[in-house]
């Protein structure tokens, strides 16, 4: 499996982007954004398996950070889409549709991607989805947030709470690399712009399926009300010994339904 990392810019914006390319002709298109608790290396046990399924696959990172990073979803969402569409220029047009697939914090901008693009989306599929598209929602996510600024203290503080997110201990060179991104000074900023601004419900008619884990924290009660809300139709599969971070403990399975998903919709 080959791979590049890139470095864009959009009007003096950064995007870091990795691409990887299919084993031979591109059959499918896959978006994987993520979002500020899961970068794009919590995507790389799932990457070769893409290759070989002959997607042309783009990591992106969630943009925002730095002091003068745009504060709009809508502006974002249009930088995401002009990685999408410059993927699309050198790679050629066909297919002409993207798999959009986010976790946790990223869902709300893959739905306004999706919103913003409809007849460029093929499926969207959202990770341990966090929707706050509620009063109630958004503040159990604001909480949860101030509870991340709270465990920043140290290292050994956050670790009991991502320990807890995933519902089992998380490998030292894993917990290593979430503690690099979560300690960056702009982190709860990047997560907020999931809760400024209103979720509207889905204007795609690209089907949608949601994975989480019954273990997880976050996704239940509110957030389970808001997923059934934006997307009634959606297909939802719940691992029952997951935590948030079903990528790092349930990949084999989760790649299961990644490849019988995108072949059903070929």
């Amino acid at each position: 499996m080959s791979e590049e990392v890139r470095a864009l810019t959009f009007h003096g914006y950064p995007v870091r982007c990795q691409i990887v390319p299919p084993e031979s002709q591109a059959v499918h298109r896959v978006l994987l954004l993520s979002s500020p608790m899961l970068m794009g290396f919590h995507y790389r046990k799932l990457l070769p398996e893409l290759s070989g399924l002959n997607c042309l696959t783009a990591v992106v990172d969630f943009p925002g950070y730095g002091q003068y990073a745009p504060r709009n979803q809508g502006v974002l969402s249009r930088m995401l889409w002009g990685v999408l569409d410059s993927l699309d220029r050198e790679y050629g047009r066909r297919p002409e549709s993207w798999h959009l697939i986010g976790h946790g914090a990223a869902c709300p901008m893959i739905l306004a991607m999706a919103n913003q693009q409809p007849d460029s989306v093929r499926s969207q599929v959202l990770l341990s989805p966090l929707l706050p598209a509620s009063d109630a929602s958004r503040r159990q996510l604001l909480a949860f947030y101030r509870q991340i600024s709270e465990s920043l203290a140290s290292q050994a503080q956050l670790r009991r709470l991502t320990d807890t997110l995933n519902a089992r201990p998380i490998k030292d060179y894993v917990f290593a690399r979430m503690w690099k991104t979560l300690s960056q000074p702009d982190i709860l900023r990047a997560l907020l712009l999931s809760t400024k601004e209103p979720v509207r419900p889905c204007v795609s008619f690209a089907p949608v399926m949601a994975l989480w884990g019954a273990k997880d924290p976050l996704v239940g009660g509110q957030f389970r009300e808001e997923l059934t809300r934006l997307y009634p139709e959606a297909e939802a599969h719940v691992f029952k010994t997951a935590g948030h971070f079903p990528t790092e403990t349930h990949s084999s399975a989760l790649m299961d339904y990644l490849r019988g998903w995108i072949r059903y919709l070929e």
